[in-house]
């Protein structure tokens, strides 16, 4: 194990944007894995794989991006007394960050899926604001520790690894639309 960590510092080290990236990516597709074959339970004759290489898609190209660069952001801005510079940089992630991102994990989601817009609005009004919610119940904490003790570097890393089971969740809440699917004017690709 340590000598996993070691070259995972190394690769870091030498190219921290691409390895926080492939990072986020390869955790959002085993958080899907998880989401369907733990919480769904669909066994691997169910399993949607055209869902999980969305979900990888959506870790690679917008998650993945998305916090590499928003946490330099906010460590560059955010500097002075250890203390309030922590509270600034909790509060813009809870308040300015996670309320818009979670609204575009869901669009995201949505027309990856090939859902019209009337069904991922739908999608929105009924699971944006429990998911909002929960947000607010798991995050400050985790980024709390993770803006005070852990390195800007690992802190990706360190989101990603809580957010497997976040990443569940939020997949989980995407796809929980049993109402949609037996709509005869939406087409779910594969879902």
């Amino acid at each position: 194990m340590a000598s996993l960590f070691r070259a995972y510092n190394r690769i870091l080290n030498a190219h921290p944007f691409k390895t926080q990236v492939v990072s986020t990516g390869t955790i959002m597709l085993f958080s899907d894995i998880f989401a369907q074959q733990v919480v769904d339970r669909r066994g691997w004759k169910g399993h949607d794989f055209a869902r999980t290489c969305r979900q990888a898609l959506i870790g690679f190209f917008l998650v993945g991006p998305t916090l590499t660069v928003w946490y330099r952001t906010v460590d560059r801005v955010f500097t002075g007394a250890p203390k309030i510079a922590l509270l600034k940089k909790v509060a813009a992630d809870q308040l300015l960050f996670a309320p818009p991102f979670i609204a575009l994990f869901f669009t995201v989601n949505g027309v990856l899926t090939g859902m019209p817009p009337k069904h991922i609005k739908e999608i929105l009004s009924k699971n944006y604001i429990p998911t909002l919610i929960t947000n607010y119940k798991i995050w400050p904490a985790v980024q709390m520790f993770n803006f005070y003790l852990v390195p800007l570097y690992y802190r990706v890393l360190v989101a990603q690894v809580v957010a497997v089971f976040w990443n569940t969740y939020l997949i989980w809440k995407a796809h929980d639309h049993p109402h949609l699917e037996s709509d005869p004017e939406i087409a779910i690709v594969s879902d």
